[in-house]
């Protein structure tokens, strides 16, 4: 086919990593992975390049526990069940002076005001 590898970003909104889906069959995400592959290239790599949740409290954000709960399954439900081959987080550090209101807090770790660096809990 046209590619060698299949990429997409894929930001959950604050649902579950695999858009709401209670299983493998009923994942919306799922579904346009193996859409994509039967339609674009069967057998080549699938590489997620973003992901991620966004930390606060209303709207698509989450409290920085659960984000922490769903990178984590982002990982092991994109890589394990959903066949994909890597899986990129974005961001690694929040950078609230950098980014739109509602970007700046989608690090994986936290910075103080003082470059405390810390892991989200």
């Amino acid at each position: 086919k046209l590619f060698d590898v299949l990429n997409f970003h894929q930001y959950a909104g604050g649902q579950r990593p695999n858009w709401g889906g209670s299983d493998r069959a009923e994942s919306p995400l799922v579904r346009i992975i193996d859409d994509h592959r039967t339609t674009y290239g069967a057998g080549k790599p699938v590489i997620q390049t973003e992901t991620g949740y966004m930390n606060g409290v209303g709207g698509k954000n989450v409290p920085e526990n659960v984000s922490a709960i769903y990178t984590l399954r982002t990982f092991t439900e994109n890589l394990k069940e959903n066949g994909q081959d890597a899986v990129l987080v974005f961001q690694l550090f929040d950078t609230p002076e950098k980014h739109e209101p509602g970007e700046q807090y989608r690090g994986v770790f936290s910075v103080s005001t003082s470059g405390v660096v810390q892991p989200k809990q």
